[in-house]
């Protein structure tokens, strides 16, 4: 299914169902990475949010820095995602915004390979908030 986004400006129209710079697998030993995990509101990216990024920058096998933020999806959340994440909307109602947190994180990542638990599952979350 060919999935098409319009944001208001005649070129700027996005395949996400595609998601062509989302990047490959790797499967191999790394001295340098940057390990993700996500929490969000729900399953799907088209749908849900994401309402905390964390993530470890490693170097030569040791944690060198670290990135944490609550995410304010702008909307509470319920509470079957509070009994899973452990989140509250009390956590979260003075969080910055995705639209202030992701130009954070993507300067934490810069150009790293990223590890994670559930890597499709957060990738996809990611590649289409910044879409977005």
């Amino acid at each position: 299914m060919d999935i098409r986004i319009s944001f208001g400006l005649e070129n700027d129209v996005k395949n996400i169902a595609q998601r062509e710079f989302k990047g490959k697998s790797l499967l191999k030993e790394l001295d340098d990475y940057v390990v993700l995990d996500l929490e969000t509101t729900g399953l799907d990216p088209d749908y849900d949010d994401i309402i905390e990024i964390g993530a470890v920058r490693v170097e030569n096998k040791e944690i060198v820095d670290q990135f944490e933020s609550f995410v304010n999806p702008g909307y509470e959340i319920d509470g079957f995602i509070t009994g899973l994440t452990g989140i509250t909307n009390q956590m979260l109602q003075e969080a910055p915004d995705v639209n202030s947190v992701l130009p954070r994180f993507l300067s934490f990542i810069g150009d790293s390979i990223i590890v994670a638990h559930n890597a499709n599952f957060d990738i996809n979350f990611l590649y289409d908030a910044c879409v977005r």
